[in-house]
């Protein structure tokens, strides 16, 4: 994500004063122009195709390092950057190889110069701006293809990480926003420098194209601070709407923007939340000026949990600009639009709208809104990037039982072909999955409606060698989602489980090559699904299918720590959260856990837990009749509460004095839920006593349990 195209100066129209936000803007980029994912157009005014005029000041600087820098190359001629670019000119292969060659070997020599001695700060300046710049000139060696182009910016980026200069470019933002610091305390007017204004451009360009860059930028804790300390600093500006210089706005648009490009990479997404981010961002949807909100959400669908979904609810202003901005992008060949005079890519858009999906209330508002054909075009015509995100998207949207029926319905779509077509010709093993599972869910409608005479699970024992359980029971089984390397320990756990009556799904070979099919149909059948976290469950690519499989399907999750003193984070953390966990690392006994395990299970299945018949591929077929289950001699008495009405619960918190304004929304339902969770999951009632009904007083919160003793 980024701003201007190489059109024209960022100075001459970046000038986002915080006044009511102004219609918003989505234009397309015609092909010619810049085709960069997100780029930061160059604040001394130059644009993408002059950058040759900065060159000249810059080799000669170069030369003056001739001691420590390699000879030039005779071959590299760099007199085509002066050409006006020309998408007809036809190039060969090794010409085109041998203008990149050229011109990646003077960003070396340019890049190896930050670390020497520089004789003045217009040097320094010029030096990051022709870094800056170097990402919208790459499109200058020829007619690209865009996955082409976008690899030759990541080859850009791995190259200034591997020259340890993003470390030193961070330390010059950190210090010029010391000295932004100084002049506040000697009440004069705070001025960004023109070099940091600079640096802060070259982490935008490069860790919108960089993972390798995100990943120096995220170990700078300074840095991270810096970033933060300018967004708390400006806040009250932006959401009164309050007029700033140029150079102010640049920086807080640098800042956020630097922010989300380090949030579009899953390893980041851990330390931005223990750094405060999600708190820090989240004031910015409140922002007056558009952009500032449209960077916050973006943001924030990477960053936050479940749990704190609420905050982007009534943001449906920003997700339709979203959903607008895709459609403008893919009127385009490079797949790229401007949002208010920054360039946004259809990938961007649409990583933006895969990650709200994640959350279940806002799946059908984008189907209503009408994503649907925007992410199956992207699907027809995009690189291997795009239609992965873009099928990935229409997969976490197929789990919405109504948008499932808009799928059928819309025949122009055709959505089913269209992912059996990705299926069968794609060579990316993620999308292939993607696409699989996203038939399976539809599958299900068409055949209830006698549309689809397909078998839908015809294959499936074919395919495995290992069979799901074959139960005639009112709920499923429990399957083990687990990590090969722990196999011995969830073995014990799994026969415990079935010495109790319970059917249990646990491919022994399952690391290895049972196929898809077989793993979503044990996520489908199943009552519960036990993820088994440790780092190398959360490393696992497989282990993550089955884990978001099953969040998806919404099915009992139930956490079993096989690690010790590991904590779930990522996208294992967003899943299994971190109120409730059962520990079988070796740091308590086994036999205890295992009893605190299966009350658990008592709990979720109830009276209905089934009578089992079961085969699985590491045993021979096995008949148990489950043992009879004594049940706690205040069953019944449990069931008549759930009927309680609401002046009954009334009437119990005033016999033993408690508050009506913090408890006074219980139900008999839940009064009877906090009975069989005391009982049965200890950890998790003390927290849900203290976080979910704020009983934080040690004698409110005896008193509610001596209540709770007596029902």
């Amino acid at each position: 994500m980024g701003s201007s195209p190489s059109r024209t100066s960022i100075n001459e129209r970046s000038s986002s004063q915080a006044s009511p936000a102004p219609a918003h803007t989505i234009d397309p980029i015609d092909e010619n122009e810049s085709s960069s994912r997100s780029l930061q157009e160059p604040i001394d005014g130059s644009n993408s195709s002059n950058l040759s005029a900065d060159q000249t000041a810059v080799q000669k600087h170069t030369e003056t390092q001739a001691n420590s820098q390699p000879e030039e190359n005779p071959d590299d001629d760099l007199g085509w950057l002066e050409e006006k670019t020309n998408q007809e000119n036809k190039l060969t292969d090794q010409e085109i190889v041998s203008r990149k060659n050229s011109l990646f070997r003077l960003l070396n020599k340019v890049i190896n110069t930050i670390h020497q001695s520089l004789s003045s700060e217009n040097e320094v300046w010029k030096i990051f701006m022709w870094i800056s710049n170097f990402i919208f000139t790459v499109q200058k060696i020829g007619p690209l293809p865009v996955d082409v182009l976008n690899k030759y910016r990541r080859e850009a980026g791995q190259q200034l990480s591997k020259s340890k200069s993003v470390q030193v470019i961070c330390k010059v933002v950190t210090e010029g926003w010391q000295t932004c610091t100084k002049q506040l305390l000697c009440n004069a007017v705070e001025q960004p420098s023109n070099i940091m204004l600079a640096a802060m451009s070259v982490l935008w360009n490069y860790s919108d194209c960089s993972p390798e860059v995100t990943f120096d930028i995220i170990t700078e804790a300074s840095f991270l601070n810096t970033l933060r300390e300018i967004l708390t600093f400006h806040l009250h500006e932006r959401i009164q709407g309050e007029e700033m210089s140029k150079e102010k706005n640049k920086m807080i648009g640098a800042s956020l923007s630097i922010i989300h490009n380090l949030s579009k990479v899953d390893e980041n997404i851990t330390p931005l939340r223990e750094g405060g981010f999600v708190n820090c961002v989240s004031l910015y949807l409140d922002s007056k000026v558009l952009l500032d909100r449209f960077k916050a959400l973006a943001t924030l669908a990477s960053l936050i949990d479940e749990k704190e979904c609420e905050m982007l609810q009534g943001k449906d202003e920003l997700l339709k600009m979203f959903l607008e901005s895709l459609e403008t992008a893919l009127q385009t060949s490079n797949r790229i639009c401007l949002v208010n005079e920054e360039t946004w890519s259809a990938w961007e858009c649409t990583l933006t709208i895969h990650r709200l999906a994640r959350n279940h209330a806002n799946k059908p508002l984008l189907v209503q809104m009408g994503c649907l054909p925007h992410l199956t075009k992207l699907a027809k015509i995009g690189t291997t990037e795009e239609i992965r995100e873009a099928v990935g998207t229409i997969w976490y949207l197929a789990f919405d039982k109504n948008n499932q029926i808009k799928m059928h319905a819309d025949k122009e779509l055709n959505i089913v072909d269209l992912l059996t077509d990705i299926k069968e010709k794609s060579e990316d093993r993620t999308t292939k999955e993607a696409a699989d599972g996203t038939i399976r869910l539809l599958r299900d409608p068409l055949q209830n409606n006698q549309k689809n005479k397909d078998k839908v699970r015809a294959s499936v024992r074919q395919e495995s060698s290992s069979d799901v359980i074959n139960t005639k029971q009112k709920k499923g089984h429990i399957m083990i989602s687990y990590n090969w390397s722990h196999k011995t320990v969830l073995i014990q756990i799994r026969d415990k489980l079935k010495a109790h009556g319970y059917a249990v799904w646990m491919d022994i070979d399952n690391m290895g090559g049972s196929t898809l099919e077989a793993m979503a149909e044990a996520v489908e059948k199943a009552h519960v699904v036990l993820i088994c976290m440790s780092q190398k469950y959360k490393d696992s690519k497989n282990c993550k299918k089955e884990a978001e499989y099953a969040y998806q399907w919404q099915k009992e999750v139930v956490a079993l720590k096989m690690e010790k003193d590991y904590k779930p984070n990522g996208w294992l953390g967003f899943i299994v959260g971190a109120d409730l966990f059962y520990d079988f690392s070796g740091r308590y006994e086994f036999e205890t856990k295992c009893e605190e395990l299966l009350k658990r299970m008592e709990f979720l299945y109830g009276e209905d837990r089934p009578e089992i018949n079961y085969d699985e591929v590491d045993a021979k077929p096995v008949s148990i009749t489950p043992r009879s289950v004594a049940r706690p001699n205040h069953q019944s008495s449990i069931e008549k509460l759930r009927e309680w009405t609401q002046k009954q619960v009334n009437d119990w918190l005033d016999r033993y004095h408690l508050p009506k304004d913090v408890l006074g929304h219980l139900t008999g339902k839940d009064l009877a839920a906090l009975i069989r969770m005391k009982d049965t999951a200890s950890e998790y009632f003390y927290r849900c006593l203290e976080k979910k009904l704020k009983l934080e007083s040690l004698s409110m919160m005896d008193t509610f349990i001596e209540a709770l003793d007596h029902l």
